[in-house]
This record gives structure tokens, sequence and C-alpha cells, in this order.
């Protein structure tokens, strides 16, 4: 087994490792928001309405929310069946609404 870092297309690296004649490439990624212009966003009339339309529709629900890469082969579906399995197991899979 080899592994070292190689670039990647965002600037940053990747740890790669070859085991028994395949690659596997290890990322991690910070994804962050830029918190003035979120606070300045959430201070806007509309958005205030918005917020409190959403609060309402979702009241009694739990919300899960998360950032990532939306690239085809970042396997968002199993993400999504992943999550899933993880409510029916604490049982809040009555929360669990697929979306697209």
């Amino acid at each position: 087994m080899t592994y070292g870092m190689v670039p990647d297309t965002y600037g940053g690296h990747n740890l790669a490792v070859d085991a028994n004649g395949r690659t596997v490439t290890i990322t991690s990624i910070h994804a962050g928001v830029d918190t003035p212009v979120l606070n300045k966003m959430l201070e806007q009339p509309e958005t205030l309405d918005k917020v409190g339309v959403l609060r309402e529709q979702l009241k009694g629900k739990i919300v899960m929310i998360a950032i990532d890469r939306l690239e085809s082969l970042k396997g968002a579906p199993l993400k999504l069946l992943g999550l899933e399995r993880f409510l029916e197991l604490v049982s809040l899979s009555c929360c669990v609404k697929h979306m697209q």
C-alpha cells in the first residue's frame, strides 16, 4: 500500500491511497457561510416574512440542513438514504420526506 497527497481542482489536496491495485481518494472540504452577508439577509423584511411562513409550515417537524458539494459523483442519493436509515433507527422516520 502506498499513499500521498495529490492536488485537487479547488486548489487544495486530497489523500490518495493505492491498495491492492485500487486508488482511493480521501478529501476533506470546508464549506462555510459568509456570516456578515447571511446576517444582512436575515434582517431583510422579505426574509423575515419567509421565515415566519416556513416556521408555520414546519411547526412540529424536525428540519436537518447540510452544506455539500452538489456534484454528480458525490453520492447525494446515498447520503439521503443514510439519513433516512439513521432517522428510522432513532424512531424519527415519521419526519422523513424525500425531496428532489
